[in-house]
């Protein structure tokens, strides 16, 4: 019995392996394909409209934006690399729109197929999601398109102004909701630092700064989870 359970870990490992490495190849290319696709935009009109670029204020503009986005783009992966998987990330990270869209979409899809974070299962789901909440959004958007003409005096009335500027914050909220209530011992050191960083900083230097923030929030929790398995380590001796 032994040897047939050892039999299928080990067949299960080796499949795992080679899902790993097969979707980060696949993961690999089509990211190259997608950076090519968005450069050659403005490449393109660039050349058609024999318009000249100005390198040293291009690069300037870039240093900008790296400097600010930078930081935020790593704390992503590091991040939702644990929820979404190599695949997961990657199509997430290429259709854009992590945070408020791709990551409620794969976290609800894990919990309707009661898949577990961080098998190849919830990978799986992960990918189909997000798959599913692109080929929504991009209907949306060429919906938009079509009619956007027509819908625009509906989208600026005032009454319908909060309900628009309250959207973000409930789909963080409502992702964050469970993490919270299923962690929340986890959750007390990262969000007293957070917190702190707010009144400390401001809010300007508070969004200009908050991919470092985010990164020192995840340092903050891994430290008091050590702290706190030590301490009950300690106890239980």
């Amino acid at each position: 019995m032994n040897t047939k359970n050892n039999y299928v870990e080990s067949d299960r490992s080796a499949m795992d392996a080679k899902w790993n490495k097969s979707i980060s190849l696949t993961s690999r290319v089509f990211g190259f394909i997608a950076l090519s696709l968005m450069i050659s935009v403005p490449l393109v009109f660039t050349i058609v409209y024999g318009e000249n670029i100005d390198w040293q204020k291009t690069l300037v503009v870039i240093g900008s934006l790296m400097s600010v986005f930078g930081p935020v783009a790593i704390a992503e992966v590091f991040s939702y690399y644990p929820i979404l998987g190599i695949g997961g990330l990657m199509l997430g990270m290429i259709t854009g729109n992590l945070s408020s869209l791709k990551v409620p979409a794969a976290t609800s899809g894990m919990n309707i197929a009661e898949a577990e974070v961080g098998t190849p299962e919830s990978e799986v789901v992960s990918i189909l999601s997000i798959a599913a909440s692109t080929a929504v959004a991009t209907t949306i958007l060429i919906i938009g398109m079509i009619f956007g003409a027509y819908l625009m005096p509906v989208l600026d009335n005032p009454i319908l102004a909060p309900g628009f500027a309250a959207v973000l914050p409930a789909l963080i909220g409502g992702m964050a909701f469970p993490v919270i209530t299923k962690n929340g011992r986890e959750m007390i050191a990262p969000a007293i630092f957070t917190i702190a960083m707010f009144f400390i900083l401001g809010l300007a230097k508070f969004n200009m700064m908050k991919g470092f923030i985010i990164l020192g929030a995840m340092a903050v929790g891994l430290i008091a989870v050590r702290i706190r398995i030590k301490q009950e380590e300690k106890n239980i001796k």
